[in-house]
């Protein structure tokens, strides 16, 4: 049974990090971010933005030219680079300095991003997962990798929209079908995976949003950041409807934030919480709820339909005051 919990300001206030009086760049942890691909450039320059906007202290995008550009003209002390540089960099973490890796925001499902999230997949620091990096979910290597990032306990973020999490369940589905074929349908293990199959195959993320968090975190390994009017978030656990598992739902969202480029802010967001070595369930709830609550400042000044991506960066450090 999926139990619902939901993260409120005060929780956001307890959850909010503080800066120690010796804290540098590098303790406060680093973001690398594989954003900003030749026809979505806008999506990687919102995501390093944030990114550079909130806890982390030294922020590195691996980007395409246009994006390139204009990181570099909007927010100079971002570090940029080639995106096959990372292939061939280290990305290790050092102990007390913490580091994340953000993929996905404005990549095109091609072969170039495809060799990426792949690489992305084998650091041994948290890794975001958005936007194009979604769009490989159903490939067998890039299983494959994700179990085998949850067995060696690297934390992995998913942040799909409804429509992501449709396609991921589906391809969870699909996975579950094949594995039946390899039993006799006598064989206890036959029931479990159709059940199971049929499990994902029915579940909904618009009717029972905290359910398809659940599966989709469970599936994946990973902590699912379920987004939308109330975004759902799930750490894996869920394994049958007779267990009991909580999943945290932010309800602080604005229809202002039903605009292109909100994603990519949110990644961001998410991505510098984490790179600061916050715990996972944490820093995505922190980010959810300070995202929302800068589109809900927005809308106030603005009006809601006025509202843009680039308004809800602008007052995310409002946000954050807000919790003073």
């Amino acid at each position: 049974m999926v139990l619902e919990k939901q993260f409120g300001e005060a929780d956001a206030r307890a959850a909010l990090p503080h800066l120690k009086f010796d804290d540098n760049k590098f303790t406060r942890g680093m973001c690398e971010l594989i954003v900003g691909g030749p026809e979505f450039p806008g999506a990687g320059v919102l995501a390093s933005l944030a990114a550079n906007s909130l806890a982390a202290g030294y922020v590195t995008t691996y980007t395409w030219k246009d994006a390139a550009r204009a990181i570099r003209a909007k927010q100079p002390s971002i570090v940029v680079r080639k995106p096959k540089e990372f292939l061939t960099r280290d990305h290790t973490a050092a102990p007390g300095k913490p580091k994340a890796v953000v993929i996905g925001c404005g990549l095109s499902p091609d072969d170039e991003a495809a060799e990426l999230v792949l690489a992305a997949l084998q650091v041994e620091v948290p890794l975001v997962m958005d936007g194009g990096a979604l769009a490989f979910m159903n490939r067998a290597d890039v299983k494959e990798a994700l179990v085998t990032r949850a067995k060696n306990k690297f934390p992995t973020v998913l942040t799909p929209h409804a429509g992501e999490a449709a396609r991921l369940l589906k391809a969870e589905a699909g996975r579950c079908a094949e594995q039946e074929s390899l039993f006799d349908t006598s064989d206890p293990s036959w029931q479990w995976v159709h059940e199971r199959g049929e499990q994902y195959a029915a579940a909904d993320p618009k009717a029972d949003p905290a359910q398809a968090a659940a599966l989709i975190a469970n599936a994946y390994g990973a902590v699912c950041v379920l987004k939308g009017p109330d975004t759902y978030i799930s750490v894996p656990g869920f394994v049958q409807e007779s267990d009991e598992h909580t999943v945290l739902v932010v309800t602080e969202g604005t229809p202002a934030l039903a605009k292109a480029g909100t994603g990519d802010v949110l990644a961001g967001t998410i991505g510098s919480f984490v790179a600061s070595g916050m715990a996972l369930e944490a820093a995505c709830s922190l980010g959810v709820f300070l995202h929302a609550r800068a589109g809900r400042l927005a809308g106030e000044a603005l009006g809601e339909l006025c509202v843009t991506a680039e308004r809800v960066l602008h007052y995310i450090p409002k946000a954050v005051c807000s919790l003073a």
